[in-house]
């Protein structure tokens, strides 16, 4: 059983999730079935790699800009 399926239905925080490792972490667990918590420096990259998790995986949005 891989990691991402051993998360599913668990709240997982990513950081650093805007490119890189972590943005494949979060797609990874998005199609694991993880619940995401995404944070990063960049906003625009964030929210780039937000829509993917969301349209590849039906995922639901509740976004909060702190």
């Amino acid at each position: 059983m891989a990691v991402a399926d051993i998360l599913n239905g668990k709240v997982v925080w990513i950081t650093g999730a805007s490119s890189g490792i972590g943005e494949h972490i979060a797609l990874a667990l998005a199609r694991g079935g993880a619940k995401l918590v995404l944070s990063a420096r960049r906003l625009q990259e964030l929210e780039r790699v937000k829509e993917n998790c969301l349209s590849k995986y039906g995922l639901w949005d509740s976004y909060q800009d702190y």
